[in-house]
C-alpha cells in the first residue's frame, strides 16, 4: 500500500455501529486512504454479525476503502485451543507476510512514511507462538525502509489500564521491544489512555474499571473514541475525537528530531 492521507484507527466496535455512525465517520474523515481496527470488531466469527457488519458500511466510502483488520479475543472461537473461524480470513484477507501459523492475521503494510505491523494477540497459545511473532515482529521493525514510522496495532495491550486484565505474557515478551517503536495502538480493556508509545482505543461498549494507580498520560472513560493518524515525512500525528461530538481530547506529534 503505497497511498498518502490519513488512516482511521477504531478501538473495539463488536458489531456495535450503525450505518449513521459509519456514514458520520466517513463525512468526518475526508482525507483517509484506510482505517484500522485493533480487534473485537465482530463477534466469534458468526455469519450473522459479518452479514451485519457489510450491511453497516453499505453507501459509505468505508465500504471499499482498504482495512487493516486485527484480531481480538470475541473474534475467535472458544475451546481447549482457540480457533480462529475460516470466515474471519475470509472477510478481511490480510498479507500473507507474517510468520508461520500467522499469516493473514500477523502482517504488516507499508505507507511512504510509515510501516503499520499487526499482531494477532488472541493466537498466542503456546512458547512456540510468542517467540516465532517475537523473532519476526524484531525484524519486521528493523526492516522497514530508513526514514519510516514504526506503528503497531495489536488487541491485548501491553500495559493494561484496567483491573485485573495484566497481560504477564504479552508484557514479558513485547514489552522492551514495543517501546522501540514509535506508536503501538491497542484495545481489550474498553477505556482510552496514553502512556507513549502507548495507545489505548475505548470500545462503544462498556469499559472495564480503572487502576487507581495508572501511571498515564491521559486517561478517558466512558467515552468511546476513534483516532485519526497522519504520517508525512517527519511527523507523525495521532487525534483522537470523541464519537459523540467529535471533540477533540488528545493529541501526539512527534517528530524525528524529537525520538
Amino acid at each position: 500500500m503505497t497511498t498518502n492521507g490519513d488512516v482511521l484507527v477504531l478501538g473495539d466496535t463488536h458489531s456495535a455501529l450503525s450505518r449513521e455512525q459509519w456514514a458520520h465517520l466517513d463525512s468526518m474523515c475526508p482525507n483517509i486512504t484506510a482505517y484500522a481496527s485493533v480487534g473485537d470488531l465482530l463477534e466469534r466469527g458468526n455469519f450473522y454479525y459479518v452479514q451485519k457488519h457489510l450491511h453497516e458500511l453499505k453507501g459509505t466510502r468505508f465500504e471499499s476503502l482498504p482495512m487493516l483488520a486485527c484480531v481480538g479475543n470475541h473474534e475467535y472461537q472458544k475451546g481447549l485451543r482457540r480457533t480462529l473461524p475460516a470466515i474471519w480470513q475470509q472477510t478481511f484477507r490480510m498479507p500473507t507476510n507474517g510468520p508461520l501459523d500467522f499469516q493473514g492475521s500477523t502482517y504488516f503494510v507499508d505507507f511512504p512514511a510509515m510501516r503499520v505491523i499487526a499482531i494477532n494477540t488472541t493466537g498466542l497459545q503456546s512458547l512456540r507462538d510468542y517467540t516465532r511473532v517475537y523473532t519476526w515482529l524484531k525484524r519486521t521493525m528493523q526492516t522497514r525502509q530508513q526514514g519510516q514510522f514504526s506503528v503497531v496495532i495489536m488487541h491485548h495491550p501491553v500495559y493494561s489500564v484496567a483491573k485485573g486484565r495484566y497481560n504477564v505474557f504479552i508484557n514479558l515478551f513485547f514489552c522492551r521491544l514495543l517501546n522501540r517503536a514509535d506508536i503501538v495502538f491497542c484495545g481489550h480493556d474498553h477505556t482510552y489512555a496514553r502512556h507513549l508509545p502507548y495507545i489505548e482505543l475505548v470500545s462503544v461498549e462498556r469499559p472495564h474499571a480503572i487502576k487507581s494507580a495508572l501511571a498515564a498520560e491521559k486517561v478517558i472513560e466512558n467515552e468511546p473514541i476513534y483516532s485519526l493518524l497522519s504520517a508525512k515525512q517527519d511527523t507523525l500525528v495521532v487525534r483522537s475525537y470523541l464519537m459523540r461530538n467529535d471533540s477533540l481530547v488528545d493529541e501526539v506529534v512527534l517528530t524525528k528530531d524529537s525520538l
